[in-house]
């Protein structure tokens, strides 16, 4: 049974909407229970580094062991990441504050004049000096902004919200798959789903290799641009780098439950998976990781939320 039809027919089985939209605009996507090998074996790093040019299979420690991972209970994830526009709602409704517009950290921005990004005190969520609208990925937000947003949205609509955890994550990104991206182990076959550092960008932006393909977006792209992968959801490979709940240690997975993980109780930086539109193919992978200080923000970082789901 592939995806979409297994979520179906969990949806039926526990009578559970499949999607629903809720206040911020979010389309909520079912994802069910299953299991799945969570991490890289050095077969996987080692196709990596055959299209990789000087990439070390050793930089991805945090990737191993490979392991069996059980997803015990439902749960929904936004079929895409959070947009400037949905931020934009949570604001207006609060009166949030960013941690970039509180001047607790300099936000990104891109100089056109140099070809270069830099800090600065004007850049935040609405500023970044690069071309976006309302139905492109939020960005200079930070975890601890992400966490504000999930706040509000448990408020207004009576159920948990949160960020995923990177185990959930990486569970709807496969979707099912076994390989490197959910669309194959060929990063060209990126081309169609992702948004990633392409030959769109590679005169103007450092950086690579860049993959073949050419997908017209120099920047972040409009979510839902490429095609959903089984489960439905779209840029879980690209557009930008998504926080996760858990705090991120490089030697989590020797020890890690097997059930529902969820990180360790304390750290310095959460999880990040997925990877950017400037980001190479090695960094989109379905298992790749990385860490984010609660304060850091960047042009490649936003969000998705996940929400708990009931059932019979």
């Amino acid at each position: 049974m592939c995806s979409s039809d297994l979520r179906k027919a969990w949806s039926k089985a526990v009578h559970l909407e499949e999607r629903a939209t809720n206040i911020a605009g979010l389309t909520m996507i079912l994802v069910p229970p299953g299991e799945f090998t969570m991490g890289s074996t050095p077969e996987q790093l080692a196709l990596v580094a055959g299209f990789t040019p000087n990439w070390k299979p050793e930089s991805a420690k945090a990737e191993q062991p490979s392991h069996r991972v059980v997803i015990t209970h439902p749960f929904y994830l936004a079929a895409h990441e959070v947009t400037r526009g949905q931020f934009g709602r949570f604001v207006k409704a609060t009166g949030y504050k960013t941690i970039c517009e509180r001047a607790i950290v300099r936000g990104v921005g891109w100089d056109a004049k140099t070809g270069k990004f830099k800090n600065g005190r004007k850049y935040n969520w609405q500023n970044t000096d690069f071309p976006q609208d309302e139905t492109h990925p939020v960005v200079n937000v930070s975890w601890r902004d992400a966490a504000a947003f999930c706040t509000w949205l448990t408020w207004k609509e009576g159920k948990l919200y949160r960020l995923p955890t990177e185990a959930e994550w990486e569970y709807a990104c496969r979707a099912g798959t076994t390989t490197l991206f959910s669309s194959g182990d060929d990063p060209e076959s990126l081309a169609t789903i992702a948004n990633v550092l392409d030959q769109t960008a590679k005169a103007k932006i450092s950086g690579g290799p860049p993959i073949k393909g050419r997908d017209g977006f120099l920047f972040t792209a409009p979510v839902g641009s490429f095609g959903p992968n089984g489960f439905g959801l779209f840029d879980m490979h690209g557009n930008v780098r998504e926080l996760c709940a858990d705090w991120f240690a490089d030697d989590y997975y020797a020890d890690s439950p097997e059930a529902d993980p969820r990180g360790f109780s304390t750290g310095d930086s959460h999880v990040l998976r997925d990877g950017g539109w400037n980001s190479i193919a090695a960094d989109c992978r379905c298992a790749a990781r990385g860490s984010a200080q609660p304060n850091a923000v960047d042009l490649n970082l936003g969000f998705r939320v996940a929400a708990e789901a009931g059932g019979d």
